[in-house]
């Protein structure tokens, strides 16, 4: 079964192979484009959806390492004629882990949600196999004792 993202309290949600999806986000958005975008895949690919989804003014978080020798080609007038900023984040910022534990810990949205897979420690060999040939249905894989 899909995770519901309306569940967690999402507004949208939209699929990344959709060819149109920058089409999609922009009419979700009044033509604008979202704030910012979370490169969350260390995918070439990906950051120019991010681009292209993301607003004039707005940012472009790197929050997934990408290989040591890859390169994104980009004409910086994109950059500049857009406004848009590139930022990098290798962890979370200690200014907004209070928030985060808020948000977990007084149920402002439902965790138990995301994980889509549990397996006991004993069991690791399957869980890592189930990480690295992940289903559309494959969210979050919990081990434990």
């Amino acid at each position: 079964m899909l995770l519901n993202f309306h569940s967690l309290g999402a507004e949208a949600a939209f699929d990344a192979r959709n060819p149109d999806l920058a089409d999609q986000v922009k009419e979700r958005t009044g033509g604008m484009g979202v704030d910012t975008s979370i490169l969350a895949v260390p995918n070439d690919r990906a950051f120019f959806q991010a681009l292209d989804c993301t607003r004039k003014g707005g940012k472009i978080l790197f929050f997934a390492e990408f290989p040591d020798e890859g390169e994104i080609p980009i004409n910086p007038n994109i950059l500049y004629g857009r406004e848009i900023d590139l930022m990098g984040s290798y962890s979370s910022s200690y200014r907004v882990q209070g928030f985060a534990t808020d948000i977990v810990f007084n149920k402002r949205i439902d965790v138990d949600k995301l994980v889509s897979d549990k397996y006991p420690l004993e069991e690791l060999p399957a869980a890592v196999q189930k990480a690295v040939q992940p289903t559309p249905e494959t969210y979050k894989i919990l081990l434990y004792p």
